[in-house]
């Protein structure tokens, strides 16, 4: 992966004529609240991060290629300082099709906190615990409109493992994850070819998908090795149906994603995230718009605490969106735990300071976790406050 990313780098370097160069550099401060009982960690932490982006069209727009790398160094976490290809890839455009080949990011769902029908990439942890930074997926696409809806086909022909923090840094999990030699059901590995499909439709005031996944699961099961003491992931061969719909009202958004899969240590379960979000436009005659977001997640895996801190859990937040020209808003909320193992509250805030600069401040407190929720307790202590500076060219 290292030698792809840098090939992505002399691409953009070579022959930008005719092409758009964009993207972000990013710098990220966190502060811990506590003292960490582990005399390795500190109660900071800084990193930076380069994301450019080269895109050139040819044969009147037809032809797309687009290119993405990314990379991070992190001043404590060496797992954190790691490049990628998050996107590279040769795209053919036509009125009612198109074809693609390449490395590419692809994001299913409706919900705002846990998208169960996500599945194509797997999740780049290391740089993000929470799960919503992604590593780029080599595949074959195949797209066909017409006004029966888009209909996706999807070719992927190999598995890349989520990236995980190390086993000092703080915001990690605490355990020694053994990534070199992960086990598969596959023979293959990770060379088996996966394969997935998506309808999507709008329908008036609804929005819809179906899809469908079969191959290599993209969250593995972390058991414990008697002789290292590390933890293996073992990667299951699964088949997963999918279902997403968003009902838009002029005031409510009604939201559902539920998932069947089969395959993961032999069970078949289900998983849903289903809410609403109620705005109010306007506020006493402001520019002010306030939502309400509450949405219930579920996970009916009988060991869904080993892959997902979320199996029977209640969001509820407010959104804020000033409409200023800085693109002000905020959204705060806490996810409380329903089986009483805890509550996680959250506030995420961004503002722009001119067109190239943007300013975001995140935080996360982490309240009374129990010790039988697996993934939180291993960060319980590690209520935060991050500031992130990003520069867009």
């Amino acid at each position: 992966m290292k030698n792809l990313f840098l090939s992505a780098i002399a691409l953009i370097s070579f022959s930008a004529a005719g092409s758009e160069f964009s993207g972000s550099v990013g710098a990220e401060i966190r502060s811990y609240l506590h003292e960490s009982g582990n005399p390795e960690q500190t109660n900071s932490n800084a990193s930076f991060y380069l994301q450019p982006k080269w895109e050139k069209r040819f044969l009147e727009d037809k032809l797309q290629f687009l290119a993405e790398p990314y990379y991070r160094y992190d001043e404590n976490d060496e797992n954190r300082s790691h490049g990628d290809l998050r996107e590279l890839f040769l795209a053919y455009h036509r009125d009612t099709w198109s074809v693609l080949a390449g490395v590419k990011k692809i994001f299913w769902g409706v919900a705002e906190t846990v998208n169960h029908v996500d599945i194509i990439n797997t999740r780049d942890l290391a740089d993000d615990l929470n799960g919503d930074r992604k590593l780029g997926q080599p595949m074959l696409k195949f797209d066909l409109f017409n006004e029966w809806g888009n209909f996706q086909f999807y070719t992927l022909p190999y598995f890349r493992q989520p990236t995980y923090p190390s086993s000092t840094s703080r915001l990690g999990l605490g355990f020694d994850i053994e990534t070199a030699q992960p086990i598969y059901q596959s023979t293959e590995k990770e060379s088996h070819i996966d394969y997935a499909f998506r309808w999507a439709h709008s329908l008036n005031i609804v929005d819809l998908g179906l899809s469908y996944f079969t191959g290599t699961g993209r969250e593995p099961i972390l058991i414990p090795d008697t002789i290292t003491g590390k933890l293996v992931p073992h990667y299951f061969l699964i088949t997963q149906y999918g279902l997403d719909f968003q009902v838009t009202f002029e005031t409510v958004l009604l939201k559902l994603e539920y998932i069947e899969r089969s395959g993961l240590l032999d069970e078949t379960y289900q998983a849903y995230t289903t809410g609403f979000e109620y705005s109010f436009y306007s506020l006493f005659g402001t520019n002010v718009d306030v939502g309400i977001v509450s949405e219930y997640v579920y996970n009916g895996f009988s060991k869904a605490s080993f892959i997902t801190p979320f199996e029977d859990d209640l969001f509820l937040g407010v959104r804020v969106a000033l409409n200023d020209t800085q693109s002000s808003e905020m959204l705060a909320g806490v996810f409380h735990d329903l089986s009483g193992e805890g509550n996680v509250f959250s506030l995420e805030a961004s503002r722009r300071i001119s067109e190239e600069y943007k300013v975001i401040l995140k935080a996360n407190i982490y309240h009374d976790i129990s010790k039988n929720d697996l993934i939180l307790y291993s960060i319980a202590n590690d209520d935060n406050i991050q500031g992130e500076l990003i520069y867009y060219f």
